[in-house]
């Protein structure tokens, strides 16, 4: 049994390998088909910072679709987080529908390195999350991933 364990994880390490090696290597963040700054997130949603694995990094409750009556900062402050829930909620549904093709990470240690022509900026960790939305509440919960890699 501990054979047929082993070459199913031989197996899925070398799909995970085939995979990888089908996309293209990003060296500039800028060139990732999204990205979106946690440091852009709205003050009202807090970032658990202790989060764990499978653990909620932060969750956005539902935003309501029309806009507070009195405009001004009130306003803005409802279309930031009516952007970011919308967002959140495209994420969700991109990855559930494309679940081998679509890969959602949290990316932290910005490298910037210039050497001659080559130009390298992208992050050195990464982690995946997952995206998730309540049926019942429409709230939105970017969870933590299991494992952590090391970009090389």
């Amino acid at each position: 049994m501990e054979e047929r364990a082993a070459a199913a994880a031989r197996l899925v390490g070398s799909v995970r390998g085939a995979v990888a090696a089908r996309r293209a290597r990003v060296h500039d963040v800028d060139d990732h088909e999204q990205v979106h700054w946690l440091a852009e997130l709205p003050s009202e949603v807090p970032v658990n910072t202790n989060a764990g694995p499978g653990a909620a990094l932060f969750s956005m409750p539902p935003i309501a679709l029309s806009p507070p009556a009195p405009l001004g900062e009130e306003f803005d402050s409802w279309l930031i987080l009516r952007r970011w829930y919308r967002v959140l909620r495209a994420l969700a549904e991109v990855a559930e529908a494309t679940a081998n093709d679509t890969e959602l990470v949290l990316a932290t240690g910005l490298l910037s390195w210039r050497s001659g022509g080559a130009r390298v900026r992208d992050h050195l960790l990464t982690t995946p999350v997952k995206v998730v939305v309540d049926a019942k509440t429409d709230r939105v919960d970017v969870l933590l991933g299991t494992e952590t890699t090391l970009r090389d």
